[in-house]
């Protein structure tokens, strides 16, 4: 039973630890998404080829925050013919609050002004994407593999200490 108890606790405590350095991946699938919608907003708008609300429709992406994201985007372009990301700042835990206000800032501005303008801010963001993507793999390397190696260890030790 005691045997039992202990390796319960070990898995639960190395469990935690890879949960707890995930975010760090997390983090630059967002941004690896994020810089995607980027490119194609960017073509979309090069092009002329949709309307704003049709290229935020034909998003398709799986990262969850991304995907709240552009959905209270179409929801509020639907009801008020812009861009209101109060709701999606309280939704999103993964990125910082500095973070949110980056990304919410370009999308509030977005439609706003003529096309070119337009298409020098997404380059703009693009770079300032670029950059937490180059941020995100070193805390991953860095911070992420910590977290997972020590939970690893503190299970076993967990595990070792209960024996």
């Amino acid at each position: 039973m005691n045997l039992l108890i202990s390796v319960a606790i070990a898995i639960t405590v190395s469990a935690l630890g890879i949960n707890y350095s995930k975010k760090y991946y997390k983090r630059k699938r967002f941004y690896g998404d994020l810089l995607s919608f980027c490119n194609n907003l960017k073509s979309n708008i090069n092009f002329f080829q949709k309307d704003l609300l049709s290229i935020f429709e034909d998003a398709k992406f799986t990262d969850p925050n991304l995907i709240a994201l552009l959905d209270i985007t179409k929801k509020t372009l639907r009801e008020n013919g812009c861009i209101d990301l109060k709701d999606w700042e309280k939704e999103c835990n993964l990125l910082s609050v500095s973070e949110k206000n980056q990304i919410k800032c370009f999308f509030e501005k977005f439609g706003r002004v003529d096309c070119s303008t337009e298409f020098e801010n997404i380059k703009k963001f693009e770079e300032y994407i670029n950059h937490k993507i180059d941020m995100c793999s070193k805390e991953y390397t860095s911070k992420g593999k910590l977290y997972f190696s020590l939970s690893i260890m503190g299970g076993i030790a967990t595990f070792i200490i209960l024996l």
